[in-house]
């Protein structure tokens, strides 16, 4: 859709909640069904003067569509945002990190670390007023294993009983090990140890879903019919327009209606282009807009409506495992340590930070209750001189007999900065050239995918609040290793699979220090470069907006005081 029409539609979106006016007090609102009209969108003082103090529609901007909010599939932001408001699992994320208690009030695991058994609350109820069950979550969490669905995140299932034969359909999907022993109590049963196995089911691919609701093998059920779809969280659907926005109201029958504020209706517009979205807040057509340049802190005129999130992402660049230019681990070392990340950021500004290992900050040592991040130290950092004694070693002094090599990424501004700069570090600290690939964004998908690079591009944020999160990324045997990337590293691999069968906590965490090390310091197959916040425009007047260590919004306790 065309800035213009973007224009137009949330103009329009504005007038009619200049229409239906703010209301007073929140007492009698637990009736509102969504109508956006000024009867349902306003809140009125008790003598019926319907002077202005609390509004009851919040709008938020999104990124584009991505075409349905299906939590086994909708695992990129922009759905995850829709489907935080209005699903819940197991656990959520508190501010600080830890895990909070949603569907599950609490659990056990077994002597030997395979077993847990989840104690589900018995007042969750689905929108149309059905109970949770445990057998929802069975339903769910079997649906990751569809071949024709084929989620993105069926490899965070793998620890569990029975995976790949089911995956593979040489057992029926009932032998997978996620049993529901009654309505409230679910068991699964794990082939390994994974000590990480309960933070991984705050992400979306481990909600339940009704099976009399959710398709097995279909990801459109969530756009095609609004109406039937049934959600467990604070919110539930009323309409959806592909490509414009997605409306969802108060579920009443949300177990925790303490929580919330005076929100009864969130109105998600899909705005692609980053700009416009920050036009539509300037102009007041919508009060918080999550998508944003990385400098609108330095171009915004009201600091006070730049919220600066916490986000849990690592931007590194992979060397190619095909690329016989730099096979030699001396060379890919070399180029690590030339370059300066301190300088990196400055050239970008905004809220960038150097990043000097895989792992960025907010990844907690469980053992240590250190930052994993700040154990680590500088796993990488500048290093001329020995940057050019490597090369030298490698057979290339001042990179004479170096042939060109080429940097994949995306034609971001940020992208396009960052390899600018990397190409001119490398040229004057080494003599290397380095010859720049910037395609649109489903072009270098397709480059990436067909692994036509010598060093390409990789960001990726926290599924979930452990350092495997990036690290079992790196596995040979991962569908980004084996099919893009191309090498191998089995002391690496056996480093993680030792990793997970370790019980004690601080034996465990060094294995994964040691094996961050390995791919970043000594094969240096990995160009850590930075992390960074995630900034978003919110309205003076939003209240209680709450955001975790990894940069999600759950949508409860929001109050809009106008």
């Amino acid at each position: 859709m065309k800035k213009t029409t973007w224009q137009m539609l949330l103009s329009l979106a504005l007038v009619v909640c200049m229409l239906a006016g703010c209301g007073g007090n929140g007492a009698n609102n637990a009736g509102n069904t969504g109508d956006n009209s000024a009867a349902n969108n306003q809140q009125t003082s008790d003598d019926g003067s319907g002077d202005a103090s609390v509004e009851t529609t919040l709008r938020v901007a999104l990124s584009g569509d991505t075409g349905g909010v299906d939590p086994q599939t909708g695992t990129s932001g922009t759905p995850q945002q829709v489907i935080k408001a209005t699903y819940r699992g197991l656990f959520t994320v508190s501010e600080d990190g830890s895990l909070k208690n949603e569907i599950c009030t609490d659990y056990t695991v077994s002597e030997d670390g395979l077993v847990y058994t989840f104690n589900l609350r018995d007042d969750a109820k689905w929108s149309d007023g059905q109970p949770v069950t445990a057998a929802d979550f069975v339903y769910g969490w079997q649906r990751n294993l569809d071949p024709t669905l084929a989620p993105a995140y069926s490899s965070l299932f793998t620890a569990i009983v029975n995976f790949d034969d089911c995956i593979a359909g040489n057992l029926p999907i009932e032998e997978f090990g996620v049993k529901a022993l009654d309505d409230t109590t679910l068991e699964v049963t794990l082939s390994h140890t994974q000590p990480y196995f309960v933070q991984m089911t705050t992400f979306s691919p481990f909600y339940p879903v009704r099976e009399d609701k959710v398709p097995r093998d279909s990801a459109t059920w969530s756009i095609t019919d609004v109406a039937n779809v049934v959600t467990n969280g604070p919110m539930k659907f009323e309409s959806y327009s592909q490509n414009e926005k997605v409306v969802v109201v108060r579920n009443p029958e949300y177990y925790a209606p303490e929580e919330l504020g005076s929100v009864e209706t969130i109105e998600f517009y899909y705005i692609p282009d980053s700009q416009t979205a920050v036009a539509a807040f300037v102009n007041g057509e919508v009060d918080m807009a999550i998508t944003v340049p990385s400098d609108i802190g330095d171009t915004h005129d009201n600091p006070n409506e730049v919220v600066n999130v916490p986000y849990l992402v690592s931007s590194v660049f992979v060397f190619s495992g095909r690329s016989e230019a730099v096979s030699d681990a001396r060379v890919r070392q070399a180029i690590n340590i030339a370059i300066n990340r301190e300088q990196i950021c400055e050239i970008l500004g905004g809220t960038f930070t150097p990043l000097y290992g895989l792992i960025p900050p907010g990844i907690p040592n469980t053992a240590t209750g250190k930052d994993f991040n700040e154990e680590s130290g500088k796993v990488v950092e500048e290093d001329i001189e020995r940057a050019q004694q490597l090369m030298a070693e490698a057979g290339y002094p001042n990179g004479e007999g170096f042939p060109e090599i080429n940097i994949l990424c995306s034609n971001s501004n940020t992208m396009q900065d960052t390899v600018l700069a990397i190409q001119s570090m490398l040229k004057e600290n080494l003599g290397i050239t380095l010859n720049l690939n910037i395609q649109e964004t489903q072009s270098f998908n397709a480059e990436r995918s067909a692994g036509n690079f010598d060093i390409c591009y990789l960001g990726t944020s926290a599924d979930y609040s452990d350092p495997t999160t990036w690290l079992s990324l790196y596995l040979s045997d991962s569908d980004y290793m084996s099919r893009v990337a191309g090498y191998s590293t089995p002391e690496f691999d056996e480093l993680m699979h030792a990793s997970d069968l370790e019980l004690d906590a601080a034996k465990r965490f060094e294995m994964l220090h040691e094996a961050e090390r390995l791919i970043t310091a000594e094969e240096s197959w990995w160009i850590p470069l930075y992390t960074y916040d995630m900034p978003m425009l919110v309205k003076e007047y939003v209240k209680g907006v709450e955001t975790t260590t990894a940069g999600d919004i759950y949508y409860t306790g929001i109050t809009i005081e106008k």
